[in-house]
């Protein structure tokens, strides 16, 4: 998915690029976006990464009257530069947790704009972070994205979805009444970012279950667990496989509940090379520590917060 003009003009405006920076792209797509990168910083130079080769290609085509820019293929460090390269870097493929080597090839006191994906939300969000000056954190708040969902990093991806058995009989649960779901932007990010392994699809209740209409959700972890929470009268969970995960999700937004219900604006990321925090209103202020992510590719243990 291409990124549209609105769309990379909020990234670009996050980043706030300016004359001979050096600028760091992921998701080169056609080349367009670098094209413009290299309009706006007037002498500087841009290194632009594609998911593949034969992209790679279409983009050194469409690039080739552009002698500051540099297309490679890969978003791996190596491909990128060493350490310090860059006075920014800009994502058009959406992540859950922010690879330390995008951080790592960024000067200190540079910024960082790159899509936020949950498994509970159905578009992405924006994060803008700086570099700390000594290089070993960057910081920085969420804001809105695009409408539409932008394009997994391919590191991140969700594997491909397990069937369970519709037979398989459910255990049943009744989940807290007293716990708000309301399906908000802050509540999905601040939910979805305790709870990486979770994906959230919301059935209205134009369909009917058992003869009955009811507002549902359905949750899966794309392994071995899925859900089903009902939104009406005793809001009944039935959970199949070994993780609970309707027990997860209400866990996760109970505590934002109890963080006052925060907006996306309020919400904000710090990253070192070994851990991600989640804050409120500041980074000194109320954290939580966010679990690794357990992907197809990643060598990361999985861990509840």
């Amino acid at each position: 998915m291409i990124p549209t003009e609105h769309e990379a003009a909020a990234r670009l405006d996050a980043l706030a690029p300016a004359r001979r920076m050096s600028i760091a792209e992921i998701g080169t797509d056609t080349g367009w976006t670098a094209a413009l990168l290299d309009h706006l910083l007037q002498g500087g130079h841009i290194v632009t990464a594609a998911d593949t080769e034969r992209l790679a290609d279409v983009a050194r085509q469409s690039l080739a009257h552009y002698p500051r820019v540099r297309v490679v293929c890969g978003p791996s460090a190596d491909a990128l530069g060493p350490p310090g390269s860059f006075d920014g870097l800009i994502s058009h493929r959406a992540v859950a947790r922010v690879p330390w080597e995008w951080v790592n090839r960024v000067r200190p006191g540079g910024r960082l704009c790159l899509p936020v994906l949950t498994g509970l939300g159905d578009a992405s969000t924006l994060l803008a972070l700086e570099v700390a000056q000594d290089g070993c954190s960057a910081s920085g708040r969420f804001m809105p994205g695009p409408d539409q969902q932008t394009l997994w990093l391919r590191e991140q991806r969700p594997g491909k979805r397990n069937r369970i058995d519709p037979q398989q009989n459910p255990r049943v649960s009744q989940a807290p009444s007293t716990t708000p779901l309301r399906l908000q932007p802050g509540m999905r990010v601040f939910a979805g970012l305790l709870q990486p392994g979770l994906h959230m699809e919301l059935v209205r209740g134009t369909a009917t279950l058992e003869g009955k209409a009811a507002d549902r959700i359905r949750l899966h972890d794309h392994r071995a667990s899925r859900a089903l929470l009902f939104l009406n009268g005793d809001r009944a969970v039935n959970e199949w496989g070994p993780r609970d995960l309707g027990t997860d999700l209400l866990d996760a937004i109970a505590q934002w509940h109890a963080a006052g219900e925060p907006e996306l604006q309020q919400l904000g990321l710090t990253i070192t090379e070994s851990e991600h925090t989640l804050w409120l209103g500041a980074p000194d202020g109320p954290s939580w520590p966010l679990p690794g992510l357990n992907t197809p590719t990643s060598r990361t243990t999985h861990h509840a917060t």
